[in-house]
């Protein structure tokens, strides 16, 4: 009796670290900096574990369960970005299995946990066509317009602004429907709080900071931390070196203007849920305030998850069928195989963007 109680302690000891790592890996996927406290909490969840499976279990086969467990959990990370990065390099270097190989052997002179340098890595070794450049340089060129990137701070500025107009009114018809709902014997919980404005205050204050920390990592890395973590090089920079920085400077200050409202929406988010949430549980006062605090400095994967969303639909980049099935048909359309010079796809020039176009209509 004495084991079993002791393994459910450490197996739920287990399932905690199990947590706190989702939490992690949600908030890396949203392209986000992992707050200290919640490193902290990974910290204390481990050393939790190891304490329990070295002092109270005594059977062999539960401790090599749970020293399994706590291996796994420790190496999960490391075995998560190699497989991504191999994957990548096998599918760029497909039907030619000797020079993956070459490549992906030198992936061990990299940290485990330096994922941009192997996607960097990956960029650098992609090989590239002079028809890639091309279309390198005559997108930048078409970015390079000053008002196409006042167009574009302009229209993520209102997008983000509307957030507060729109919250208010969904508020208040939600706190209407409730109350006729209790009226009507047919409660409902609400959904909408007009405490949910503050919160998304709060999250614009502490956004623009994370915000502009994500537009310098795309200013540097020309890549957001979002598709680093995910291992999402796209079509990476054509042009190498110095002279190809400088031509991609457009096309970088469009992606970090949307890194920085980005931060701030994702922000507002999370602030959003966590305001929620804590009304929900009918709290107020200062359990309301640490409970908020609690779920916005330690969110759950869901949460992540839906303030990224939401954050994307604001800027009007979410994935879309269809847009995907647009990009499919214009990089299909009257393909040319210039040889080593590369696929000239002329519709490329008529039609450079998808993804906002068609999320706009």
């Amino acid at each position: 009796e004495e084991l079993d109680a002791a393994t459910r302690l450490a197996l739920g000891a287990a399932d905690n670290l199990t947590q706190i790592q989702g939490k992690i890996r949600a908030l890396k996927d949203a392209g986000q900096q992992v707050p200290d406290a919640l490193r902290s909490q990974l910290v204390e969840a481990t050393i939790q574990l190891k304490g329990i499976q070295s002092s109270v279990i005594g059977a062999r086969s539960e401790a090599g369960r749970l020293l399994n467990s706590v291996k796994m959990l420790k190496d999960a990370t490391t075995f998560t970005e190699k497989t991504k990065a191999e994957q990548v390099i096998k599918k760029i270097f497909a039907g030619d299995e000797k020079t993956a190989d070459k490549v992906i052997e030198q992936l061990g002179n990299f940290d485990p946990e330096d994922t941009l340098g192997m996607v960097k890595f990956i960029q650098q070794v992609r090989p590239t066509t002079p028809i890639d450049k091309i279309e390198e340089y005559w997108y930048n060129s078409v970015l390079s317009n000053t008002a196409t990137h006042i167009a574009n701070f302009s229209g993520n500025t209102m997008s983000t602004l509307l957030r507060f107009p729109e919250k208010a009114v969904s508020s208040m018809i939600d706190s209407v429907l409730t109350t006729g709902g209790k009226i009507l014997g047919k409660p409902v919980q609400q959904e909408r709080f007009m405490a949910e404005l503050g919160g998304e205050l709060s999250g614009v204050r502490s956004g623009f900071t994370k915000g502009i920390e994500r537009a310098l990592y795309v200013m540097k890395n020309g890549i957001n931390a979002e598709d680093v973590n995910k291992f999402d090089i796209g079509r990476g920079q054509a042009i190498k070196g110095p002279i190809g920085n400088v031509i991609n400077i457009p096309s970088k200050l469009l992606s970090a203007s949307d890194e920085l409202f980005k931060g701030i929406n994702f922000e507002m988010g999370l602030w959003e849920q966590a305001t929620r949430m804590a009304k929900q549980e009918g709290l107020s006062g200062a359990e309301f305030t640490a409970r908020v605090a609690d779920i916005v400095s330690s969110p759950d994967s869901k949460v992540v998850t839906a303030a990224m969303d939401k954050a994307k639909n604001r800027l009007f980049q979410s994935s879309s069928k269809s847009a995907d099935a647009v990009r499919a048909f214009r990089d299909n359309l009257a393909v040319i195989n210039l040889g080593r010079f590369g696929e000239f796809k002329p519709v490329r020039f008529i039609i450079p963007f998808i993804q906002t176009p068609a999320n706009v209509v």
